[in-house]
């Protein structure tokens, strides 16, 4: 049997089942029209055929935000909004958190800085004492000691 002569490679036949396809499905519409229950997690979702789905809690079920359609409170909405005013503190508390933390290098920075500034003193202080001793007991000239003490302290 030559190539060309296979079903699968004519356009009018593929065309044909195409259109057949198609039409069969056009013809298929959803004829359910009550609540379905999707794997046990979703519940009271309406698929009329030309709606558009309600959510339990919604304008066809009777209830609202709070309350459902027996009259009891919708603990799942109400869950929710708790969830989210968890998650704004949970927000707030990190960003007070942020804030202390940069606080707290900064007063980590002055205090390195002023022990800093401190150890320098105390160093160039022991030496200066050190050096004039020194000076004073060999006979060397101020100008001597200055000059050294200009050069190795920090």
């Amino acid at each position: 049997m030559p190539y060309q002569d296979l079903a699968f490679n004519s356009a009018t036949t593929n065309g044909s089942q195409l259109s057949s396809t198609q039409t069969g499905l056009a013809n298929t519409s959803l004829s359910n029209t009550g609540t379905t229950n999707i794997g046990g997690s979703v519940t009271g979702i309406d698929v009329s055929a030309g709606g558009v789905p309600q959510i339990g809690g919604g304008q066809n079920s009777g209830g609202s935000f709070f309350k459902n359609s027996d009259g009891s409170f919708n603990s799942n909405n109400i869950g929710m909004i708790f969830g989210g005013l968890q998650s704004l503190g949970s927000l707030w508390n990190s960003y007070q958190q942020q804030k202390i933390a940069k606080e707290q290098i900064g007063l980590q920075r002055e205090a390195f800085r002023t022990n800093l500034a401190n150890n320098t003193q105390t160093y160039n202080t022991a030496l200066e004492d050190r050096i004039r001793a020194r000076a004073s007991y060999s006979g060397q000239s101020e100008a001597d000691t200055q000059s050294y003490l200009d050069k190795n302290k920090l």
